[in-house]
């Protein structure tokens, strides 16, 4: 085709873009498509000689068969004129037979022509057909023609319009770009932010842990200074008891008085460190106060979880950004490089076509009297002729 014929004589270049690639595709499917088209219309024209062939054989060979049959008539109504006049019975048999062969012949006569022109009416008809196929080609070449060169420029404007796009795209790729890194920029403050809670309510868990656990060792601890305090109770009681059994003034009182005097600084350093001990008892609501810090901590974690997410895709959408401005830079730069190029062949193609259709135009108009031609000298030969009502 034209569209065909230009690309092939652009000069070599760089690799084109997938948008001129597509377009030299579409043209080449397009010339495939007439290619088969005119391939089924030559297996058309073969057999139509074929039937030619046909025809003319059989027309050569009836002429020697007319000539048979006139002259087999003409033997015929001779040898009945010469048998008429006998009045005999054989005479009689005789001009029975010769009847007979005239009707024959006549028979054969009337046959052959009717075979001939029917063979005539066939040709005239394959004449017509020819004629009208013939304008049917010409007409689809010159509407392919015109339709070719009506969409010579299409790839072009496609092409304007995609840089148009990629324009518009690279100049808005700045401000996309801040946008997103603004965002980034947030995503971290926000991320940071939950790492650092994250970091406080640990420690004041864990310090609520430590409190617990020293409650506990407390407890222990009070445990142990009172069931040590009411033993030393005990002792002194039972030393208090033996020197009252004992006369004032006497040594053995006093020994046993120096023993319950020497039971008390025990009892009093003893009540003293249970007294501290009571003091490192936890408060009743400690437990609470550990609960409510543990889950402030599990809270901080989901949070801080959540916010490294989002700083993880406000990183990716920067990135994507970026990429995006430099492939439509790239992808602008190729096609406003290749634009010319592509216009030129663009003009070619049309040219070109504008040109065959011109002439294709013409090819037609006379496809079309011929075919018109045939057509009524067909009509004229064969249709019936059409009787007035009343005559």
């Amino acid at each position: 085709t034209a569209a065909q014929s230009a690309l092939k004589a652009k000069p070599a270049e760089s690799t084109p873009p997938p948008e001129i690639e597509a377009e030299k595709i579409e043209v080449a499917a397009k010339t495939a498509a007439a290619a088969e088209a005119k391939r089924k219309l030559a297996e058309h024209k073969t057999k139509l000689a074929k039937s030619e062939v046909e025809l003319k054989a059989v027309q050569a060979g009836q002429p020697g068969k007319i000539a048979a049959a006139e002259k087999a008539f003409k033997e015929a109504g001779a040898h009945l004129a010469a048998v008429r006049q006998p009045t005999t019975s054989p005479a009689r048999q005789e001009l029975a037979k010769a009847k007979a062969a005239l009707d024959g012949a006549n028979a054969q006569l009337l046959a052959s022509r009717a075979e001939i022109e029917r063979w005539t009416r066939a040709q005239v008809f394959m004449t017509v057909h020819k004629a009208r196929e013939a304008h049917t080609a010409k007409k689809s070449r010159y509407e392919d023609l015109v339709q070719t060169a009506k969409d010579a420029f299409v790839p072009v404007e496609r092409a304007k319009a995609q840089i148009a796009s990629l324009e518009k795209e690279v100049s808005e790729a700045p401000a996309k770009l801040a946008e997103a890194e603004a965002h980034l920029a947030q995503a971290i403050q926000s991320r940071d932010a939950a790492r650092k809670t994250v970091a406080e309510t640990q420690a004041a868990a864990t310090q609520k842990e430590n409190a617990v656990a020293d409650g506990k060792k407390a407890e222990a601890e009070v445990a142990a200074l009172t069931k040590k305090l009411t033993g030393l109770n005990t002792e002194i009681g039972k030393r208090r008891e033996a020197r009252g059994k004992l006369t004032e003034g006497t040594p053995d009182y006093e020994k046993a008085d120096a023993a319950v005097q020497g039971i008390k600084p025990d009892i009093t350093k003893t009540e003293t460190d249970l007294a501290a001990a009571k003091a490192k008892l936890p408060k009743p609501e400690l437990a609470q106060e550990l609960a409510a810090a543990q889950e402030a901590a599990k809270n901080a974690a989901a949070e801080a979880k959540l916010a490294g997410d989002k700083a993880t895709a406000a990183e990716k959408n920067v990135a994507k950004a970026k990429q995006a401005a430099t492939d439509a830079a790239q992808k602008l730069a190729t096609l406003q490089k290749n634009l010319p190029a592509l216009a030129a062949t663009a003009s070619a193609a049309k040219l070109k076509a504008e040109q065959d259709s011109a002439f294709a135009a013409k090819e037609l108009e006379s496809a079309k009297a011929a075919a018109e031609r045939a057509r009524a000298e067909y009509e004229k030969r064969y249709q019936p002729v059409q009787t007035v009502a009343g005559n």
